[in-house]
């Protein structure tokens, strides 16, 4: 999912990504960096320390992980600035290799699939009802940023934890 909100920011803002100097590809716009790892999900800590360090990134002010969260219904987003990994293991090893929980995280629903393997699931593709409301999910994502960085957490959280699709557009 983090994959995607990046691709969608790039293309809606006009933001090159290009490769990173450390196992992330970065593109730069408006007093920002986006990056996308290049890591498997579970060993992105190693890439988000390198972006830190190398940028020298608060983490507490200048730093947002974006991921999926199996826990919600597709589309629900919950914007914590910190917090354990509540079991999503990428982020577990974002914790480890910052050594902190205090990280600001974004994370946006993809439900439970019924009948498959967790793995099988996160890693299995959106159907087309879904493909559809995710430029829906994300612009409600990117304008809660956008608060994030004008008007503080508390504004940009109740704009992004109160979103919710319809029931019938949920997974």
């Amino acid at each position: 999912m983090g994959w995607l909100f990046v691709d969608f920011i790039s293309k809606r803002e006009g933001i090159q990504l290009t490769p990173g100097k450390g196992p992330y590809w970065i593109g730069c716009g408006d007093n920002r960096y986006i990056v996308k790892p290049t890591t498997y999900v579970n060993i992105s800590g190693e890439a988000v320390l390198d972006l830190v360090e190398r940028y020298d990134v608060s983490v507490e002010n200048e730093l947002i992980v974006v991921l999926d969260d199996v826990n919600l219904p597709f589309g629900k987003m919950r914007l914590r600035m910190k917090g354990s990994s509540g079991g999503h293991r990428g982020l577990e090893n974002i914790i480890y290799f910052l050594e902190t929980e205090e990280i600001p995280r974004l994370r946006i629903g993809v439900g439970r699939g019924v009948g498959l393997p967790l793995r099988a699931w996160v890693l299995s593709p959106f159907d087309d009802k879904e493909l559809e409301k995710l430029p829906f999910i994300f612009d409600r994502a990117l304008e809660g940023l956008h608060i994030l960085q004008d008007e503080g957490p508390d504004r940009a959280m109740q704009v992004i934890n109160s979103f919710d699709l319809p029931d019938e557009e949920q997974k």
